[in-house]
């Protein structure tokens, strides 16, 4: 095993004995998806190493990834229900770092949006930005959610606390299965037609 592997093993270890209070499910209210919640306060994490964590949990079943807010509701949700557990300000799954998909969102038509990716790969419909950010002083590619007031605002990849989402992944419908394997089989018989064809050497 290599050094790089065993540190994150070690980190991980710590995060999973610094587990904050138990993780909430958003049942009532507007906008309500049935997912759950959790506030992480210690040890603190970058950006980087949480995300990495917070994709091997797993609630009841669901995986977990750091949490992805696409809209108002869930915003207050998530900052009267969770952040107010916590006293520092915590990352959410928003980057805009190439390394997760992202582009540099600084001088884009719409900074606010353009650059910006969620960890689950959902689009960028809602943003709760502190006034002035995201503002990129020092190349933050990475945004935190305060805990007291719940905007955003984008930062390094510092040491920090984290809030978890844990939601159920669908299977794949029997229509997409059905689509993707009639699509299959009329891809073969078109190549099969091709090699067939006069002049065509098998």
């Amino acid at each position: 095993m290599n050094r790089p592997t065993v540190v994150m093993g070690f980190v991980f270890a710590l995060a999973a004995g610094g587990a904050g209070a138990e993780p909430i499910q958003w049942t009532d209210g507007p906008g309500a998806n049935g997912h759950y919640y959790e506030y992480f306060s210690t040890p603190k994490l970058s950006w980087r190493l949480a995300k990495d964590y917070a994709e091997t949990l797993s609630h009841n079943g669901w995986p977990g990834h750091l949490v992805t807010i696409t809209s108002i509701h869930e915003q207050v949700f998530v900052e009267q229900q969770i952040a107010t557990q916590g006293f520092a300000p915590a990352s959410i799954g928003l980057t805009d770092n190439e390394d997760y998909g992202g582009y540099e969102s600084e001088h884009q038509p719409n900074p606010r949006v353009d650059g910006w990716v969620w960890v689950t790969g959902e689009p960028v419909v809602f943003t709760a930005w502190q006034e002035g950010e995201p503002s990129n002083t020092l190349n933050e590619d990475y945004v935190r959610m305060a805990t007291h007031g719940g905007e955003w605002n984008d930062n390094s990849n510092w040491d920090t606390d984290f809030i978890v989402e844990y939601e159920l992944v669908p299977e794949p419908s029997a229509f997409g299965l059905l689509a993707a394997t009639t699509a299959g089989s009329l891809l073969c018989g078109m190549r099969r037609r091709k090699r067939a064809a006069p002049g065509n050497r098998a």
